[in-house]
């Protein structure tokens, strides 16, 4: 579920461990404070960019390798207490864990132990741990301390292989932002929820029957261009919309 971020201030400026739940959101929908609009959140900050050595993933201390930041640590895990919650369908599940490390940079890893995003110290931004661009950021929400995760966080923790939709018992057609390949030729032409989309160059081995969510664009056509993400091959593609 997407939701409208409003009356929102930024939390964890110090280094007090609780559960966070993950609220997925789209950037448009941040409040300037949490957004990347505002300089101090921005990736093009030296001290937030992932060209910062202090940020980098390389970077032993903010490692899954170190054993403080291993998913084998017992506060890492299921029933640690500083867990990355996700709530589907009335539960909430663990998908993860955030751990400070040194300087003030606190990293968010999957449960299997992947850094997907990091936080530098003097933000409440957390930006994709691979590339640095914003993915989103720490908030407070009625007296509740989340992680407030937008369309590009949110392709970060698919690609860490944690699934977004309501359960693996809901088919795949009616899952939450999911939609279904219904036509496909060439690796070029696909329709999805009844719109035709052409890939900007191909999607190689996109076929009838995936499943994909709309990174950017629109699933009803309105829009110039779009991206997709393919949650069956793991990987994006961009499209013009038809």
């Amino acid at each position: 579920m997407k939701y409208v971020i409003a009356g929102v201030l930024l939390v964890l400026s110090s280094p007090v461990f609780a559960d966070l739940e993950v609220i997925l959101a789209n950037e448009s929908d941040l409040p300037y404070e949490l957004s990347p609009s505002k300089y101090s959140n921005s990736s093009s900050k030296y001290s937030n960019s992932i060209s910062n050595y202090s940020n980098s993933g390389s970077k032993y201390s903010n490692s899954s390798t170190k054993y403080d930041n291993s998913p084998s640590k017992y506060s890492n895990g299921k029933s640690g207490n500083q867990r990355l919650l996700l709530k589907k369908e009335g539960d909430y599940f663990h998908i993860g864990y955030y751990v400070w490390g040194e300087e003030g940079v606190i990293n968010f890893f999957s449960s299997s132990g992947e850094r997907v995003f990091y936080s530098p110290p003097e933000t409440g931004a957390i930006f994709d741990g691979d590339k640095g661009e914003f993915a989103g950021s720490m908030a407070t929400i009625k007296g509740g301390k989340v992680l407030v995760v937008t369309e590009k966080g949110q392709l970060a923790l698919v690609k860490s292989g944690v699934s977004l939709t309501q359960g693996s018992s809901a088919p795949k057609s009616q899952a939450k932002n999911t939609y279904l390949i219904e036509y496909a030729y060439n690796d070029e032409l696909f329709v999805i929820n009844g719109e035709k989309f052409e890939a900007q160059t191909y999607c190689l081995g996109w076929g009838q029957g995936e499943s994909v969510f709309f990174i950017e664009g629109s699933a009803y056509g309105a829009c110039v261009s779009a991206e997709l993400f393919n949650q069956d091959r793991k990987e994006s593609c961009s499209v013009w919309c038809e």
